[in-house]
């Protein structure tokens, strides 16, 4: 080019190119907003935002500069990170991390704060919570839903490895537990896999595990962890996010979960028996199912919760509760259908 600079070709991910433009730049404001706050995090000291209007191609068009006295990128940034769309989480700045875990830990929310949208309604952008901020990791600036991440180089399995039982039980049981995305990445390549999310009324302490106290020459020893059992929690919630790489509208998620939605209403004390019979219902693997395959489960329901001395009317009035949540349509003679 004549003033010196270089060519630059921008390098797309088009499998998340227009996921990413559809969630990134809904409202224009959101663009200054992102400008202003890139420019805080290469330290600048100032920032020159000017607007006009210039004829383009025969048309009036808007035209926005934004300068500033920040670092700056360089080529390879310029090329990937600012052109390219739907890339991997940044490595930028995670050198000065000793720990792999640090660093995990570091790039991961750092792509689900530019990634990550509210769930629970139209926000394109959840807000990282404050460092230091125990179990939160994002909060949704239009309606204050919680977010916890937990992210992992292996693929997702049966269990996630949580914080203290005791704690975790609590906020189940106070009705206090966040929202969990789980995100699988590729260590190679930090290519982010698999997300899945978890809805904060869908955790019953039947997808909790009890975890062995920590050995009496453990820093922090008789610390009692936990395991959340994703194989416990209902298939439809456990929504797919992000599926091999490619990942879903925020139409699609947003769908899964307000299908889910009247769960909330339930009283939480209650809440426990109407997960774990939809758990029992979904693993069946069939749209229609009657009475007695759920009583096939009697036992193992008679097992978490070892207080009920009545499981079967137990299981006949859950059934009753998702009929009414319209999770459940009734056929009669004791057939059901999934909706």
């Amino acid at each position: 080019m004549d003033n010196g600079w270089a060519a630059v070709t921008p390098k797309v991910n088009l499998e998340a190119e227009f996921w990413e433009i559809a969630n990134d730049f809904g409202n224009p404001f959101e663009l200054l907003r992102e400008a202003i706050s890139n420019a805080i995090d290469a330290k600048a000291t100032w920032i020159r935002i000017h607007f006009f209007v210039e004829e383009i191609e025969g048309a009036n068009t808007l035209v926005i500069e934004i300068e500033d006295d920040g670092s700056g990128m360089t080529y390879d940034v310029l090329a990937q990170d600012f052109w390219g769309l739907g890339f991997s989480p940044s490595t930028a700045g995670l050198d000065r991390y000793k720990s792999a875990s640090q660093r995990a830990r570091v790039g991961t929310e750092s792509w689900g704060a530019a990634n990550f949208f509210c769930p629970a309604c139209e926000s394109p952008r959840l807000q990282p919570s404050p460092q230091g901020t125990a179990t939160i990791d994002y909060v949704c600036p239009s309606c204050d839903c919680l977010f916890q991440l937990k992210s992992q180089s292996k693929p997702v399995g049966s269990k996630i490895v949580d914080a203290a039982y005791s704690q975790m039980k609590r906020a189940i049981l106070e009705d206090r537990t966040p929202n969990l995305f789980v995100l699988h990445y590729d260590l190679d390549t930090w290519a982010v896999r698999t997300v899945l999310l978890v809805p904060h009324f869908a955790f019953a302490l039947s997808a909790v595990e009890r975890r062995k106290p920590l050995a009496p020459t453990a820093r922090r020893a008789g610390w009692v962890g936990c395991n959340i059992l994703l194989d416990k929690i209902p298939v439809h919630a456990r929504i797919s996010v992000v599926n091999e790489g490619t990942p879903q509208t925020s139409q699609q998620v947003r769908a899964s979960y307000n299908r889910l939605r009247p769960l909330e209403k339930l009283q939480v004390e209650k809440r426990g028996w109407t997960l774990d019979v939809l758990q029992v219902v979904q693993t069946l693997d069939k749209m229609e199912f009657t009475l007695a395959d759920v009583y096939g489960h009697a036992d193992a329901l008679a097992k978490l919760h070892p207080n009920n001395a009545h499981v079967r009317d137990k299981i006949r009035q859950q059934l009753q509760v998702l009929r009414d949540l319209g999770l459940l349509e009734f056929l009669g003679s004791g057939s059901y259908r999934l909706r």
